[in-house]
């Protein structure tokens, strides 16, 4: 595999957060979820009990800033970092697990 401007990629490192909670979803009024962020709610709690900044370098240069936002992981420009980031969104009307992995 190639990708555009740079050699060709022998391995790939899949990282699937499941339930993690990236943001609300555009359907978040729906099922009382607006605001939902459970990333970014986690690192705001941990920089309150810690004081400090969640600090998670590899999966910030990786593009998990550009999900949603996460206090102390900063968002990777165009062409910054070395990884690809995605969010994925359920098809079907529902908000159970099931439905979601047949998605």
């Amino acid at each position: 595999m190639k990708i555009s401007g740079t050699s060709a990629v022998n391995r790939v490192f899949w990282i699937i957060l499941d339930g993690v909670g990236a943001g609300e979803l555009p359907d978040a009024a729906s099922y009382n979820d607006t605001g939902a962020n459970t990333l970014g709610n986690l690192a705001k709690a941990y920089q309150t009990q810690t004081g400090r900044p969640l600090h998670l370098p590899n999966l910030e240069s990786m593009g998990l800033g550009n999900l949603t936002t996460i206090p102390g992981v900063r968002p990777q420009a165009a062409g910054e970092g070395i990884g690809a980031y995605g969010k994925a969104v359920e098809l079907s009307n529902g908000k159970d697990t099931t439905s979601g992995h047949w998605d």
